[in-house]
């Protein structure tokens, strides 16, 4: 196999009884008496060295697997002409090595010969060879950089893809680069699963291109998105379906990030963008919008979303039951906080109306203003009290802690009867005369 090749030095080996017949074993024994002696680990270096080319694929496997092996005969075995030989070294290797541990550098884990026959297999012909140092590799804290680049580099994905994944040794800047290049196949879908992926990283994903690393990334929740990043893959996503369920899915999306998706994703996830915990009455008008613009084109799909055809029905239902509780004489603050909490605007409306005597779509405009005076000025014509228009304010009408208006001391509206009234005027909700 390797007859040409200059012997290193082992030291000095006591050459006795048994020492010669490992030997004469070693030159001319059976395959089997060889595969023994290449197996144990008291067969001196130099033996061991000279097994490593033996004409017999198995002895060499034998000298690969054992520990005892000098490293010298590692590096050879690294080109060795037998993939199972490679292997059986690789595997030895890495348990041998442990890259794990407190040091920086994982060459301070590696004597100089060893390092060099791990170099070798990561550059091996065959996948199979590299994907185990992949999966060994994958997770550890430390290990060769230059080898973790070059596997990560590798265009077959059983090599790539879990170093691409998992590697903590791959920094942001090695996977931007990454994205930016000939990446194996699925690669930059596995870079998109990654934990706490960048607003940077996530842009180089996005310039790739890549459909599937962008839907995988849409599914992280964990990757940041700057909003104009999200808004550039919402004017791509109408041709991209398998976008849809993620991009609906996000964690925090924008009122117009929101209104887009509902221009073009289908009915089910529709229904999901109405259900978001972030949507507000003024957003929910938007896609009930959006969905009647999709029906007027002819998008029969969705007329079970229109609001329109329920909304007058609804609302007859919430005036018949405010009129119930009205006669019952329980139309008072504690059933507006309780419809409030549960985001009945239906009928917190119809009650402002019934009770201040105004028109119920004033009243309900008032309520989605966004305007707190707007909300006590409905609630104060009512008769609520300062405290239940405050809760109502911040639940039902989602003004913010800090634009609310709460009570004045003795539970007074934080507000004059004349600008209440104005605010009444204002949204048509009294005639003029007052």
């Amino acid at each position: 196999m390797s007859s040409g090749r200059a012997k290193p030095s082992f030291g000095t080996v006591k050459k006795d009884a048994a020492y010669n017949a490992a030997k004469r074993v070693a030159a001319s024994g059976t395959e089997k008496a060889r595969r023994d002696i290449a197996q144990r680990s008291d067969i001196p270096k130099e033996i061991l060295y000279f097994l490593a080319g033996d004409k017999d694929a198995s002895v060499r496997s034998a000298v690969a697997r054992n520990r005892s092996t000098p490293q010298q005969a590692d590096l050879l075995l690294a080109t060795d002409d037998s993939e199972d030989v490679r292997a059986t070294l690789a595997v030895k290797v890495l348990e041998s090595h442990s890259a794990g541990g407190s040091e920086p550098a994982a060459e301070k884990k590696l004597e100089a010969v060893s390092l060099q026959a791990l170099q070798q297999l990561a550059k091996d012909q065959l996948p199979r060879i590299r994907a185990i140092l992949a999966d060994t590799l994958k997770h550890r804290e430390t290990a060769p950089k230059d080898v973790i680049d070059r596997l990560a580099r590798d265009l077959e994905p059983s090599v790539a893809l879990p170093i691409l994944r998992h590697s903590p040794l791959l920094s942001e800047s090695d996977l931007i680069d990454i994205a930016g290049g000939t990446v194996a196949p699925g690669g930059l879908s596995a870079v998109a699963e990654r934990e706490g992926i960048s607003a940077d990283l996530t842009d180089a994903l996005v310039a790739s291109k890549d459909v599937e690393a962008i839907a995988t990334l849409l599914s992280n929740k964990s990757a940041q998105i700057r909003e104009e990043t999200l808004d550039s893959i919402i004017e791509q996503a109408p041709k991209h379906v398998a976008w849809h369920e993620p991009l609906v899915r996000r964690p925090k999306l924008t009122a117009k990030a929101i209104t887009a998706l509902a221009g073009f994703v289908a009915s089910a996830l529709v229904e999901e963008l109405r259900q978001r915990d972030d949507v507000d009455q003024v957003t929910a008008e938007a896609i009930a919008e959006a969905v009647r613009k999709r029906i007027d084109g002819g998008e029969q799909d969705l007329i079970g979303l229109d609001p329109g055809a329920g909304k007058e029905k609804a609302k007859e239902e919430a005036w018949e039951e405010v009129n119930r509780v009205w006669r019952a004489g329980k139309l008072d603050d504690d059933y507006f906080i309780d419809r409030a909490l549960a985001g009945s605007m239906d009928l917190v409306a119809a009650g402002l109306a019934l009770l201040g005597d105004i028109p119920e779509p004033s009243a309900e405009k008032m309520l989605v203003s966004q305007s707190a005076r707007a909300v006590m000025a409905v609630c104060w014509r009512a008769g609520l009290s300062a405290q239940t228009c405050y809760e109502i304010q911040m639940t039902l009408a989602r003004i913010s802690p800090n634009a609310a208006q709460q009570p004045e001391g003795g539970g007074h509206y934080p507000a004059s009867e004349s600008d209440l009234t104005w605010q009444l005027e204002l949204f048509e909700a009294i005639p003029e005369s007052g």
